[in-house]
């Protein structure tokens, strides 16, 4: 079950559906224990009221007793990258 902050920062529900997959993956690490890494995603930012590409890869946070303490969200966001190698293409073409 996602955290009471990812629901606020990004509703499972968001206008394009895009964050539907990142509550899911949440969901599987927190009752596996097993990471999930998702390339190139699309988030839904309602803070920017748009979509970002990004790579976000979820893992699972243990405590030294091999307890379940949550998970953590890396995120690397892609949208300026993406926008450079768009123009260049442009142009290189």
């Amino acid at each position: 079950m996602p955290t009471a902050w990812l629901t606020k920062t990004l509703p499972r529900e968001a206008e394009d559906g895009t964050n539907v997959w990142l509550h899911d993956a949440v969901g599987r690490v927190r009752s596996s224990g097993v990471s999930d890494v998702a390339p190139d995603a699309q988030l839904f930012l309602p803070a920017r009221g748009e979509s970002a590409s990004a790579n976000v890869t979820t893992l699972p946070l243990k405590g030294s007793g091999g307890e379940s303490l949550g998970c953590m969200l890396v995120v690397e966001d892609l949208t300026t990258e993406k926008r450079l190698r768009n123009t260049m293409a442009r142009y290189m073409t």
